[in-house]
């Protein structure tokens, strides 16, 4: 039994230009010295907050580090993200900047980030998985029966505008790091998880979609004209109200049909 990743949707907000896409998303499918049947698979997704400076490198920087490095501790995260912000900085710093984004570049980046690690099956066919986040970007695992679990954010009021955020600033970080969520559960074959941005995860939250209707909105999703199809689907709902016109990001996780018996 294999795992696959698949990115369904990046979307920009509407009335932005492409290259305005903050988010992020990364991972990486077994260890190449191992034969391990494509496990651990490695997946993380960020969204880079757009009122700070070089966001979309902040965020890509996150998921990548994750990827290459996977960290479930607050300490070895503490020491990655110390990393990456000092990569951060010789990027934005190797050409001389104007005064005023300089000073900008002085007040740090910000992004959410979850990382998830999915672990092989045993001889019963259960396998672990384990994530860790800091933000409102958020996993959804789905069950036969719907949904099983939702992290890191559960409640649909808790959604808001400040979410707790990893920063190139380490006085920042000193003071989100309490809010850091961990958590690890089991998985089967007939589950698969799904990774959001907030905007998408707010909207699922509240409608608390059903397996049927995830099972639907996949099938479609995956079809040949699915990323139109989804696009579509997005606009419509941004249109309604019903989802918030934010950076948009949005990928599955579940059994390789390939590899099925």
């Amino acid at each position: 039994m294999r795992l696959q990743l698949e990115v369904l949707l990046k979307v920009q907000k509407q009335g932005n230009a492409p290259e305005d896409y903050e988010d992020a998303i990364a991972h990486r499918s077994g260890d190449p010295e191992c034969h391990d049947n494509g496990f651990p698979l490695v997946v993380a997704i960020a969204d880079g907050a757009t009122e700070s400076s070089f966001s979309k490198l902040w965020a890509e920087l996150l998921v990548t580090e994750f990827v290459h490095d996977p960290f479930m501790t607050s300490d070895d995260m503490k020491r990655s993200v110390a990393r990456c912000a000092r990569l951060w900085s010789r990027i934005v710093r190797k050409k001389p900047l104007p005064w005023y984004a300089e000073e900008k570049v002085k007040m740090g980046s910000f992004s959410t980030l979850l990382g998830v690690q999915f672990l092989p099956p045993n001889s019963d066919g259960l396998g672990r998985w384990q994530a860790i986040a800091l933000g409102d970007s958020c996993l959804f695992q789905i069950g036969p029966e719907g949904p099983v679990t939702q992290f890191p954010i559960t409640a649909y009021e808790d959604f808001g505008s400040t979410p707790p955020l990893v920063s190139t600033d380490a006085a920042y970080n000193s003071r989100s790091w309490n809010e850091l969520a961990y958590i690890e559960g089991a998985w089967t074959r007939d589950d698969f998880f799904l990774l959001m941005t907030d905007a998408l995860s707010q909207w699922a939250t509240k409608e608390h979609p059903a397996r049927s209707v995830w099972d639907e909105l996949l099938a479609t999703f995956l079809s040949d004209n699915g990323s139109n199809l989804l696009r579509d689907w997005v606009d419509r709902q941004r249109q309604s109200g019903t989802i918030r016109n934010d950076d948009i990001t949005l990928a599955v996780v579940r059994e390789n049909e390939a590899t099925s018996p």
